[in-house]
């Protein structure tokens, strides 16, 4: 009976270890949508985190969230850190890079987690419309085990970035 289990056991690990050797280093995400708006508004929502909390996904998560701001919004060194529940944890973003009204860049951290780059992509398809995609970046190393890890980061970070951007269109037209 409990060579069966062991058994078992060493397979599901080993299968792990080789799923993790084959995954690739880097967990790379993106989620697209066209937003009723012009490019300068859809900057405006995502490059001031005061805004930003408005429609995310994570903010729904946990009402309860402690949150706080730094620097001047919609520039380099505008920060936001937060405090929640298990679905949100704990962590901090700011902007590291800007290109007014086409894109910018954030650094995030997520604590003991580790840290990634996220950002917005803007271009604007007619006056009043636009296409934004929301990505993320991370470097999960060589460590089979993180690889995986980060197999399981792309499906949550996908579901909560298609979510957030619903969340925006319905802000921006609300």
């Amino acid at each position: 009976m409990l060579l069966p289990i062991l058994f078992g056991f060493i397979s599901f690990i080993l299968l792990l270890v080789i799923v993790g050797l084959v995954s690739a280093k880097t967990v790379y995400v993106q989620q697209t949508a066209i937003l009723s708006t012009n490019s300068t508004t859809a900057f405006d929502s995502v490059a001031d985190f005061q805004q930003f909390v408005k429609w995310n996904a994570w903010s729904a998560k946990d009402p309860n969230m402690q949150q706080t701001f730094s620097g001047t919004p919609k520039t380099i060194g505008h920060a936001y850190q937060w405090s929640g529940n298990k679905n949100v944890g704990i962590g901090s973003m700011e902007i590291i890079d800007i290109k007014e009204d086409l894109g910018i860049e954030m650094a995030l951290n997520f604590g003991p987690r580790g840290g990634s780059k996220c950002g917005f992509d803007f271009e604007a398809l007619a006056e009043n419309q636009t296409k934004i995609t929301w990505w993320f970046k991370s470097e999960v190393g060589s460590n089979p085990f993180r690889r995986v890890f980060g197999l399981m980061m792309e499906r949550f970070i996908t579901k909560d970035f298609g979510q957030g951007l619903k969340n925006l269109k319905h802000y921006l037209n609300a």
